[in-house]
């Protein structure tokens, strides 16, 4: 859902699923719309303006996503 608001193509998509595979650990109990922003930010190498896009898309505070980007990259 939070794809489809900030109108990303489903390969970002797949990517972001694979990293949230990945990164087990680091999601269990968290927000998921919170993390669906992350990882989708985290699957587009971080593009410019794409954090506030993300962020927006899902209802959370960029702090908050960059957080959790934070967390599934340690």
């Amino acid at each position: 859902m939070v794809a489809a608001r900030a109108n990303l193509p489903a390969p970002v998509v797949m990517r972001a699923l694979e990293i949230l595979e990945e990164n087990r650990k680091a999601v269990v109990g968290r927000n998921p719309w919170v993390l669906a922003a992350a990882s989708l930010w985290l699957a587009t190498y971080k593009e410019y303006g794409m954090l506030m896009r993300l962020a927006n898309a899902a209802g959370a505070a960029v702090v908050g996503v960059k957080g959790a980007a934070r967390r599934m990259r340690a």
